[in-house]
């Protein structure tokens, strides 16, 4: 029969080196003027604008465990049986706001645990500052629903 090596992780680690260092050495090198534009390619605003580096400007919708971003999406995507966090970006400032929305039949009902997982998701992505709201199906705020621009 056949034998199956394990690496160990230092040699993962060796073996991951060296191929990115392959990977940067066969980059080509791009001059200015070529950066500048596929910058500019990238960027997703108005003309003139300058990217930011910051999350995006529209509201995403992601599902929990999996934390599975939903490219499009409206209110009629929440499911009864689920968690979904919902990213509203801030404007003028303010920091981003995280709802956690707790469908009514599934099992994380706890304000403290949904909270939990808003705190992680934030840590997580780096969102110094953003405040998380728990919402429940039936008592949700307005802002939470201002989050939906589809509907």
């Amino acid at each position: 029969g056949s034998q199956v090596r394990i690496q160990t992780r230092a040699e993962l680690d060796e073996d991951h080196r060296s191929l990115l260092e392959v990977g940067a050495s066969s980059q080509p090198r791009l001059d200015q003027t070529t950066q500048d534009a596929q910058a500019g390619a990238a960027h997703k605003g108005p003309p003139g604008a300058e990217p930011t580096g910051r999350p995006s400007a529209v509201p995403q919708l992601y599902s929990y465990p999996g934390l599975d971003a939903l490219p499009m999406f409206d209110s009629d995507d929440l499911s009864e049986d689920q968690v979904f966090l919902l990213v509203v970006p801030g404007n003028d400032g303010m920091p981003a706001v995280v709802f956690v929305w707790a469908g009514g039949s599934q099992p994380i009902q706890a304000h403290e645990s949904l909270h939990e997982i808003g705190a992680q998701f934030v840590q997580g992505r780096g969102m110094l500052g953003a405040k998380i709201e728990v919402q429940h199906t039936g008592s949700e705020q307005d802002a939470f629903w201002d989050g939906f621009p589809n509907g």
